[in-house]
């Protein structure tokens, strides 16, 4: 697999991979293609989210980010405020 050059502007373009994927990880779109909403019947309403085929498939992507966010998070509040 070849790996793109960071600094290459083809990263912001449309049709790169990279982006694409931010795009549905990130966006509105994730709910219909990386998580799925079960809505339980009963009382009180219940609702049970998991990861689509395509969700599993982003499991070890989405745990890296993950863990990425934790490292980060104290940064990211001393940035903000």
């Amino acid at each position: 697999m070849d790996v793109p050059d960071w600094r290459s502007r083809d990263l912001v373009a449309g049709d790169c991979p990279l982006s694409r994927t931010l795009e549905i990880v990130g966006g509105r779109w994730n709910a219909m293609i990386i998580v799925r909403r079960d809505e339980q019947p009963g009382t009180p309403a219940r609702v049970e989210y998991a990861l689509t085929g395509r969700g599993v498939s982003l499991r070890p992507v989405l745990a890296a980010m993950w863990r990425w966010g934790v490292r980060d998070e104290a940064s990211w509040s001393a940035a903000a405020g």
